[in-house]
């Protein structure tokens, strides 16, 4: 008997067979659950991507679609929920729409120095954040293991501001107040200079001369801010003229840019950014007299980029995701 138990306890013959059955046994369960963590990463993209929907819609939402029939310039809180809501409630999750219980909408105000959401209605309200959320996900191969079901959320705040400030490729170029209303047709005279509705600029210590005005076109305008100091300027400058021909010949359906409003009729001293406005330039004529820069002045909705934050005046910036 002891050698045939010795003989028995040495023979592996078979061994194989278990093992090949338990790691079999372990790759099923682990494919099982990658199944299951894909299915639950496919819904938290879901979720995450109705939250951006819905905070980007709440956000253009804050301001009237066309500014100049706006009766003044504070956020509608109350218009933004409802766009965030209902845009953020189209989207399926997991098979199914959410709903609008499933749909947590604040709008509050976003601090770009903190990267900071405060919630609540004021007239200085520029964000919205949207919480989407889905409970009882079902699990397909976890409950093996005790899991039946997983809540799951996803989370975006969007901002739609008015624009504080521009920055390099700005052209060197100030509109007099007077003529910044929308839809209007200007051009802005060089040599000669009839109505003084807008001329050259520099931001000190810059020098307001050809040279600086090609630099800033060429990318190197400092950034500029609503209640800065800008020296204002008239003259041909024919070179800095025929530079921004070029760049026009580059955008054929017009050159739309932000340009610095100051509320002054002379463009021969120094004053303050009052604002920014959106403006499409269509025309550079640098020979000849007249010489001038034609354009029209466009909605306030329609501006470009910028820095944001502006006090509610001037060009709006697109709405945009910052978390």
């Amino acid at each position: 008997m002891k050698r045939v138990g010795k003989e028995f306890c040495e023979n592996e013959s078979g061994a194989v067979a278990v093992y090949a059955a338990v790691g079999m046994a372990v790759c099923l369960a682990c494919a099982a659950l990658a199944l299951d963590i894909a299915h639950l990463v496919s819904v938290r993209r879901e979720l995450a991507k109705a939250a951006e929907a819905g905070a980007l819609s709440g956000a253009r939402n804050l301001w009237p679609h066309d500014l100049t029939t706006a009766a003044g310039r504070l956020p509608n809180c109350a218009n933004a929920e409802t766009w965030a809501r209902t845009t953020a409630a189209k989207n399926r999750v997991d098979g199914a729409n959410l709903t609008t219980g499933e749909v947590s909408v604040e709008v509050g105000q976003w601090d770009y120095a903190l990267n900071q959401f405060t919630p609540g209605h004021s007239a200085n309200a520029n964000a919205v954040r949207v919480t989407t959320a889905r409970a009882n996900i079902q699990m397909i191969f976890a409950p093996i293991f005790g899991v039946h079901s997983k809540n799951m959320t996803g989370a975006a705040i969007a901002v739609m501001d008015f624009a504080k400030g521009l920055g390099p490729g700005t052209p060197p170029i100030a509109l007099n107040k007077d003529y910044a209303n929308t839809d209007q047709v200007v051009y802005i005279g060089f040599n000669p200079d009839p109505e003084d509705n807008g001329g050259w600029f520099a931001k000190a210590p810059d020098s307001a001369n050809d040279s600086t005005f090609k630099d800033y076109l060429n990318g190197g305008c400092p950034p500029l801010e609503v209640g800065d100091t800008i020296n204002l300027q008239n003259g041909s400058d024919a070179s800095v003229l025929h530079l921004m021909k070029d760049i026009l010949d580059a955008h054929p359906d017009g050159w739309k840019v932000s340009l610095p409003v100051v509320d002054t009729s002379k463009f021969n001293h120094e004053d303050q950014i009052s604002s920014f406005v959106p403006f499409l330039i269509t025309k550079v004529k640098d020979t000849g007299d007249p010489k001038y820069v034609k354009g029209i002045v466009l909605p306030l909705g329609m501006a470009g980029s910028g820095m944001p934050g502006g006090g509610n005046q001037g060009a709006l910036a697109p709405p945009k995701l910052v978390n």
